[in-house]
């Protein structure tokens, strides 16, 4: 049986803003679900993560994420981060990882990759999103007659 990695990432929640209240709750505001629609070609996003997962050993951890964006013919790099996981409790124990707000401009249709990887391991896509245009944002209301 393989071991477990220190720390495993299992999941991460896109939205538009991530607070952080008095108490240490994270607030996640415009949480997206699905798609992620844009009225317009080229569009402007400002977009925050929430990564979680476990530590299952006590320690302090290196690791990188990234935003990636893909096109039909290319691939680019749009932001990568990088911090420290500080695992203090005995194992395993929740690990959040708030990413906060990256500027993106969309220019076409794309797929967002939100990837992680620890102290400089193999890059592990976490999250993934179509951008495209919102099929509402295009048609005509319909007028009765």
């Amino acid at each position: 049986m393989a071991n477990k990695p220190p720390v495993k990432l299992d999941y991460a929640v896109l939205c538009d803003e991530i607070r952080k209240e008095s108490n240490g709750k994270l607030f996640l505001i415009g949480v997206y679900t699905g798609d992620i629609l844009v009225s317009d070609f080229p569009a402007q996003l400002a977009l925050s993560a929430l990564l979680h997962g476990f530590a299952y050993e006590k320690g302090e951890y290196l690791f990188e994420i990234r935003y990636r964006l893909a096109f039909a013919d290319s691939e680019k790099t749009v932001v990568q981060a990088k911090g420290k996981i500080q695992a203090q409790r005995s194992a395993p124990s929740e690990v959040s990882i708030p990413a906060l707000r990256v500027p993106i401009e969309i220019v076409e249709p794309a797929r967002l990759d939100l990837a992680y990887r620890l102290s400089g391991g193999r890059w592990k896509t976490i999250l993934s999103k179509t951008i495209r245009l919102n099929p509402a944002s295009t048609s005509e209301l319909v007028q009765p007659s």
